[in-house]
């Protein structure tokens, strides 16, 4: 029988040139909270694990318009945001089904 031990999960490679590209895709969609025109900024989303000064996979990625992103980042932070919109991962979901229709 064969133990494993300290195993640990990979870490996202940010940076690569399809993450580049999947990033500037999401940057050309609206808003997902206020449907703003773009450009969007692409908000890497931040979850329970996710430490300070670390980012989500570059393909984990919802557009936020300027304001969007500044509440989230600098007023209202990650629980009262997701409290006031829904949770990110909802959003990641549909900006990706979005993406696969165009």
């Amino acid at each position: 029988m064969t133990h494993i031990t300290n195993f640990k999960t990979p870490k996202v490679k940010n940076g690569t040139a399809a993450g580049k590209r999947y990033m500037e895709r999401v940057k050309a969609l609206e808003c997902c909270t206020c449907n703003a025109p773009p450009p969007s900024q692409a908000h890497h989303i931040r979850e329970l694990c996710t430490g300070a000064g670390m980012k989500s996979s570059d393909f984990e990625t919802i557009p936020l318009c300027f304001r969007c992103h500044a509440e989230f980042h600098d007023v209202l932070g990650r629980e009262k945001w997701e409290a006031k919109y829904d949770f990110q991962r909802i959003y990641t979901e549909r900006t990706q089904q979005k993406l696969k229709e165009k």
